[in-house]
């Protein structure tokens, strides 16, 4: 009897320094519910724990862990002015998901100070890197001139209608045609400002026009030029109501 007791004793002892240690981890790892855009705490005010994770994850190895660091800047940080310097370090990040990440947050605020940067990651390696850079210059700038070329370059991967059978090959395929389909919508959320771009869109809309890409090729085409548009049977009309979901480049940045 006394054996039992005691392994019941050591038995509760033992949950008690568990929900204790799970509590204490739980406070430290889970994060709070980001607060809306007016009560974003700035950087100064942040919960210490969130900033010491913050400066540790990201300095990780792992690109993984230096993502969702990123992740927690930009949704519970905001575009506060401390925070925007390390969103911009984040644009020389080896890994090319993050320094995507950090292009597209860059793109939500008004801040002007990520410019010259923003600007060089239009040549970067990688295609969803140089148009989400391309997008976040239109956000900041309203200006289109260095823009759509970059856009249009990304066209061409969407002429490429065979997957590669190699694995790595294939990888970096779904990334060129992923910047080349985003790049459609910007180019017609830039409206008259991509009428350079149009010969491209037009010889695209021909090879796709029967395909799934086709709806959005003509909405696009009909958003830079509605003159155009009718000469190949495109109704603009069809496309005049506002769609729903990412705001429209130059709409201006959250603050």
């Amino acid at each position: 009897m006394r054996s039992i007791h005691l392994i019941c004793v050591s038995s509760f002892v033992a949950c008690m320094i568990l929900s204790c240690l799970l509590v204490r981890a739980n406070k430290h790892s889970q994060l709070p519910i980001a607060p809306p855009p007016s009560e974003k705490w700035k950087a100064d005010q942040a919960p210490k724990w969130l900033m010491d994770t913050l400066n540790d994850e990201m300095n990780s190895i792992d690109a993984e862990v230096r993502a969702h660091s990123l992740d927690k800047m930009g949704s519970l940080l905001g575009g506060c002015y401390l925070t925007i310097p390390s969103l911009v370090g984040f644009l020389k990040d080896p890994d090319a998901k993050v320094r995507q990440q950090a292009a597209t947050y860059l793109g939500y605020y008004s801040d002007k100070r990520p410019l010259q940067a923003l600007q060089q990651c239009l040549d970067d390696t990688d295609p969803m890197v140089r148009v989400q850079a391309a997008e976040a210059l239109y956000r900041i700038t309203g200006v289109s001139e260095n823009v759509v070329p970059v856009l249009v370059r990304s066209l061409a991967a969407l002429k490429k209608p065979d997957i590669p059978s190699i694995p790595e090959e294939r990888a970096n395929w779904i990334r060129e045609y992923g910047a080349g389909l985003i790049s459609i919508r910007l180019l017609g959320d830039t409206g008259q400002g991509a009428k350079s771009a149009m010969n491209d869109l037009v010889d695209l809309w021909n090879l796709q026009k029967e395909k799934a890409m086709g709806k959005t090729l003509a909405e696009t085409i009909a958003k830079i030029d509605p003159e155009r548009a009718k000469e190949l049977g495109i109704n603009p009309e069809d496309f005049a109501k506002p769609t729903t979901g990412t705001p429209p480049l130059g709409a201006g940045g959250r603050n």
